[in-house]
């Protein structure tokens, strides 16, 4: 019910207009029902400081439409102001890769994931790009090590259970494989790659 939903997000939004998240999930629905540039325009409505790490959300989300619709350099400017802003933080440079990434830009992307790691050696975002490039270029036992550090690192996270999966998938390894996977839904039952993978399996 978008129309519904559209009333009580504005009605959120108005009684916390400094909360990231009720601009968060407007621009979903905005997203869903619109397209990247609908969000895009919630999103910047908020007026937050984008520099701010509590903000990081609201970056990470109009990164990724400016780069849907094809912003790129829009994007990569601003996490670069807030790189530069917030020079501790690991979740800015890990975003900086993430954008030069998307962009082509791979090694580029793998120094700004070792900045992320350099600050925090056991940052899990982070973790999971650089397992995802090992895993890229076919290092999939590199990979795999990332993939068992970010896991270790965020044990909920589903994520990067089911990846582990995917590489014992790919080494042939099925038991192993089976196994990651049920422990991902055990995580996050309704997680897409896990049932799909753990289906064929089966």
């Amino acid at each position: 019910n978008y129309k519904q939903a559209e009333g009580t997000l504005s009605t959120l939004r108005l009684r916390a207009p400094t909360q990231p998240v009720s601009y968060l999930e407007f621009a979903e629905l905005k997203r869903v029902t619109e397209g990247p540039a609908a969000a895009l325009e919630v999103l910047l409505q908020g007026d937050f400081d984008l520099t701010h790490p509590a903000n990081s959300p609201i970056l990470r989300a109009i990164a990724q439409d400016s780069l849907t619709l094809g912003k790129g350099g829009y994007a990569l400017a601003l996490v670069d102001e807030a790189v530069a802003a917030h020079p501790a933080s690991p979740d800015f440079p890990d975003l900086r890769g993430r954008v030069l990434a998307s962009l082509s830009r791979q090694a580029e992307a793998e120094k700004a994931f070792s900045q992320a790691l350099d600050l925090d050696p056991e940052f899990p975002p982070s973790l999971e790009a650089r397992g995802s490039q090992a895993l890229w270029s076919g290092d999939l036992e590199l990979a795999l090590g990332y993939f068992e550090r970010a896991a270790q690192a965020e044990p909920s996270n589903a994520q990067y259970v089911y990846l582990q999966g995917q590489i014992r998938y790919a080494q042939s390894a099925s038991e192993r494989a089976e196994s990651l996977f049920r422990r991902a839904l055990a995580l996050d039952p309704w997680h897409v790659g896990a049932n799909n993978d753990l289906a064929w399996l089966l």
